[in-house]
């Protein structure tokens, strides 16, 4: 038996790190190399291991995993792009959730060590299946967007729910003084009840502050797309006043350059000639995409990418009226803001380019943005992973595009290839209901 438990326990440590590592490298975004995950794995299992070895005790059966949350530090040293606050609240989550399961299920199971030796294993393999299933499918992202979405505090009161369940769980099974059946029956009652009760409180948390935290960002971006909207129509208003301005005085601009030619004045006309061209080009519209929302925001971020020594050059055009205004400004917003930011890491004073091309074509709109990046981009699943120090700004204008561009039938393919990253967009035009024909 005592050997039966040693190799549970060792059993569970080796769970414990390989969850950890699948969860921190597939959900939270952690960048490691081989041979971090090898030196992570001895570090963190190694003197566990060899002093549940050396240990004759039964009574320590903590003293491991406490040993392995000591060394979870390791995790920080050797990977990049993690806290230390994520690792060891990840390593609590993790215990917590095994130790509960483990310690309801036993209430119903004879009181055999051995029966609660394989329970526990039971319910480690069971969690390190559901963490394999997350982390290679389609559902990491879904846990990576609920995990950057949930406020702190949230996250807090979540982890001070499950360790107070775990402690109560634990005492029921543990306390040997509930000697009366109709007792301990009672109390196992209670704690059903208010398991089921914590369950029902834990997602209507979730869902409310992820709800309220995502509509809270779909109204600060869309207020800031009708805020350059507003701003654009102003200038061209303005524009168009100095344009009328420039053709009511244009009659005697040509009364003036006629005296000063006869008089043979050319250095003195030409300058007027020249002063007049720069007005006129000053007042001439910038883009001319077919699109007058497209327009708006071309416009506002070209005077953004000028800050960054960097040219937006369109190709092409967009429909009027085959997309909506705000899913346009959803797609051009989050794909030239990043492309912005890439030029911002470039520096230098060489001259960066932005290029958009945009074709219609057999009933889909195909976009393209090419912009120059500082290094290499890293493309998961035909998706960039971030560099952002703000991953939840990233994983909600990530998420607003994708769920854009699906409700069109559309797709996204990314790619990076000699220092150009580019973004390659397509939608079925007229697929989405509510769009004008």
């Amino acid at each position: 038996m005592m050997l039966m438990m040693k190799f549970v326990s060792i059993t569970e440590l080796l769970i414990y790190h390989t969850v950890m590592l699948l969860l921190l490298t597939r959900v939270f975004g952690a960048k490691s190399s081989k041979r971090s995950i090898v030196l992570s794995y001895l570090l963190t299992i190694l003197p566990p291991v060899v002093f549940e070895l050396a240990v004759s005790d039964t009574m320590v059966y903590f003293i491991p995993a406490g040993m392995q949350l000591v060394l979870m530090p390791v995790f920080v040293l050797l990977f990049d792009g993690i806290r230390l606050r994520t690792v060891f609240s990840l390593y609590a989550v993790i215990f917590l959730v095994c130790l509960i399961l483990t310690s309801s299920l036993l209430m119903v199971f004879p009181d055999e060590e051995w029966i609660e030796l394989l329970t526990g294993l039971v319910i480690h393999f069971v969690i390190l299946g559901i963490c394999i299933v997350i982390c290679c499918t389609r559902l990491r992202n879904r846990v990576k967007m609920l995990v950057e979405w949930t406020p702190v505090s949230t996250k807090r009161i979540l982890l001070i729910l499950l360790l107070g369940n775990t402690v109560l769980a634990m005492a029921i099974y543990r306390l040997s003084f509930y000697n009366s059946p109709t007792l301990l029956n009672f109390i196992k009652f209670i704690f059903m009840v208010l398991l089921m009760t914590d369950g029902v409180a834990v997602s209507v948390l979730l869902i409310y502050a992820v709800t309220n935290k995502r509509v809270k960002k779909v109204a600060d971006h869309y207020q800031k797309q009708i805020v350059i909207q507003a701003d654009y129509y102003r200038k061209l208003s303005e524009s168009n006043f100095e344009l009328r301005q420039y053709r009511h005085d244009s009659s005697n601009i040509c009364i003036g350059l006629e005296k000063l030619l006869e008089d043979g004045r050319t250095e003195e006309a030409l300058t007027v000639v020249r002063n007049q061209m720069k007005k006129l080009k000053s007042v001439q519209k910038g883009f001319d995409t077919g699109n007058a929302v497209a327009d708006a925001l071309l416009s506002d971020k070209c005077s953004k990418a000028q800050k960054q020594n960097a040219e937006i050059q369109f190709e092409g055009m967009l429909p009027g009226n085959a997309v909506s205004p705000t899913d346009l400004c959803v797609i051009l917003g989050n794909t030239l803001d990043n492309a912005i930011e890439a030029c911002e890491r470039i520096g230098g004073q060489e001259k960066k380019i932005i290029s958009i091309n945009s074709q219609c074509k057999c009933g889909f709109l195909f976009i393209e943005i090419c912009n120059p990046v500082a290094e290499p981009v890293a493309i998961e699943d035909k998706i960039p992973h971030t560099t952002k120090a703000d991953k939840t700004e990233h994983g909600f204008g990530l998420f607003s595009l994708l769920q854009v561009v699906k409700s069109y039938g559309g797709s996204i393919v990314c790619s990076c290839d000699n220092l150009t990253f580019s973004v390659c967009i397509s939608l079925e035009l007229r697929r989405k209901k509510g769009l004008q024909q």
